[in-house]
């Protein structure tokens, strides 16, 4: 890992910046068409519970598109599909994915927000780096975060359909939140 070695880390852009711009991308392709719209109040139909909502719409989006493609780093904003795009094709990249479920739950009546998730580990020394020197490339995983009620926060996309709701194999790592443009922690939920 370079943060542990003597490494130089050069940086000329700020979290919030990148964050902003992100954001704005990731929404414009989250304005699902009929398809989307369909699925989500076919889903909200069969669960009441909003917990079980939530669930069944992660469970869909696992189980009908497939994860492929470049991590979010390695392309231009432009790049990131239109939900409905991800869900004609069956596959997509991270953001991609990210962008359908965040439409499915946004159809749903739910509040979806894009958090991105930290690939270096939760060292001190590696995440002082990650603060200082904004990088992209250290973020290549897009998560989806909802406030479930009765639940808590939930991230969502880094999981298949076994998963409890709620867990997260990035949980204590650094997360960029893209609505507040800043480095957050990300957090499991409490025994899931």
């Amino acid at each position: 890992l370079e943060c542990l070695v003597p490494t130089v880390l050069i940086s000329a852009g700020e979290w919030k910046d990148y964050a902003r711009e992100l954001r704005r991308a990731m929404d414009r392709a989250a304005e699902g068409g009929l398809e989307v719209r369909l699925l989500a109040g076919k889903a909200r139909e069969r669960h009441r519970d909003p917990a079980a909502l939530v669930q069944a719409l992660r469970d869909l989006v696992v189980t009908r598109v497939r994860a492929a493609g470049p991590s979010l780093p390695e392309l231009p904003t432009a790049a990131i599909s239109a939900a409905d795009v991800t869900l004609r094709d069956g596959y997509g990249n991270s953001a991609d994915v990210a962008v359908l479920l965040g439409a499915l739950l946004r159809a749903a009546g739910l509040r979806p927000e894009w958090a991105l998730a930290a690939a270096v580990p939760p060292v001190p020394v590696c995440e002082a780096a990650a603060r200082q020197y904004p990088d992209p490339g250290l973020f290549p995983a897009v998560l989806v975060r909802v406030k479930v009620p009765g639940l808590g926060v939930v991230y969502l996309n880094d999981t298949h359909q076994y998963a409890a709701l709620g867990s997260t194999p990035h949980d204590g790592r650094l997360g960029l939140a893209l609505r507040r443009g800043r480095l957050e922690r990300i957090e499991a939920l409490e025994g899931s």
